[in-house]
């Protein structure tokens, strides 16, 4: 029997680079020889862009040169469907036991589009997905912050959907007992036995520091690095790991052309040196970053420790990375 797979997800605000970087470390994980599954929870997927294949809600592999890595882009709306075909007749008797609706009530009742079902099937359609099949790796393309929150919030959900359901049932189950001394379970309770143990199973997947970690992918700009200071917080308040390696995007390299020749009147001081170089770089220049081959091609940079609050723009952007840095550097101590 093959080890569980372990979960990477890729999440931020919208239009850092969570796809390229979810696809590029699935790319590299695969050439590594992993097995790998490389999901998209986005509704506007565009990770099928990002791979320049075709993708759909079945699983399709793409080129690597060693491993193995499939692609699939979640279908929310077919999931959904095909999670209540198969438990339909035992929704029915749930709702004819605990409702005064008739079954065409409740047929009506689960055809609705309903606030968070997105969210929710695709974290059930998430880990159908990954355990169905023998994957080392799963890594996870998520959609924004606000949606990726409530994602990981589902198990909660599922377990508030179990006991909701098993409310509904508890009427029944009282008078079966009641009348003849012994309530015998049938597919209603299993179903909800079912939605319960996926809550419990979801739950400790996403807090299971082996399994499963965070990664946050963020821009040198003050929205962004807001976002991902609140995003980090609410993770770590639900007890979810990130990674201690962050991913900034969109940073360049210092330009190559030479230095101008020294006038007279410039200070030999090599730290003023220093300062006036890096006023002439562009924006979010870093000294670190890995060169591009191509001229202003984004380069990702993986480590927060290798960026410093000046290379940023402006006093607001550097005093919020320096809030993020000391709240992370903090945390980590607590954790310790």
């Amino acid at each position: 029997m093959s080890a569980a797979p372990r979960f990477r997800f890729f999440g931020g605000k919208g239009g850092v680079g969570k796809t390229t970087s979810a696809a590029a470390a699935a790319l590299a994980a695969a050439e590594r020889g992993r097995r790998v599954l490389l999901v998209s929870t986005d509704p506007a997927h565009s990770l099928a862009d990002a791979v320049d294949t075709k993708l759909s809600a079945r699983p399709r592999r793409l080129a690597a040169r060693a491993g193995t890595l499939l692609a699939v882009e979640l279908d929310a709306d077919r999931a959904l469907e095909r999670w209540i075909a198969a438990r339909r007749r035992a929704l029915r008797t749930i709702g004819d036991r605990g409702t005064y609706l008739d079954e065409e009530d409740v047929d009506r009742l689960l055809g609705l589009s309903l606030p968070g079902v997105d969210e929710l099937i695709g974290l059930i359609e998430l880990h159908r997905l990954a355990v169905g099949r023998s994957h080392d790796e799963v890594v996870v393309d998520t959609a924004p912050t606000g949606h990726t929150l409530r994602l990981l919030a589902m198990p909660e959900t599922l377990a508030r959907i179990a006991g909701v359901l098993g409310d509904m049932l508890a009427k029944h189950r009282f008078l079966g007992e009641s009348l003849a001394g012994v309530h015998r379970g049938d597919a209603a309770d299993a179903l909800v036995a079912e939605i319960d143990a996926e809550a419990r199973a979801l739950h400790a997947l996403l807090r299971d520091r082996e399994r499963t970690s965070f990664t946050w992918v963020l821009l040198p700009e003050p929205v962004a690095l807001a976002e991902t200071l609140d995003g980090v917080r609410a993770l770590d308040a639900a007890g979810i790991v990130v990674d201690e390696a962050k991913t900034v995007t969109r940073t360049r390299p210092p330009p190559k052309s030479s230095p101008p020749p020294r006038k007279a009147s410039q200070p030999r001081n090599p730290r003023h040196r220093r300062h006036q170089s890096r006023k002439n770089q562009p924006p979010g220049a870093s000294s670190v970053a890995r060169r591009s081959r191509t001229p202003g091609q984004p380069i990702v940079i993986s480590s927060t420790k290798r960026l410093r609050p000046n290379r940023c723009e402006g006093p607001e952007v550097s005093g919020i990375w320096m809030r993020f840095r000391m709240t992370w550097i903090n945390g980590q101590r607590s954790a310790r």
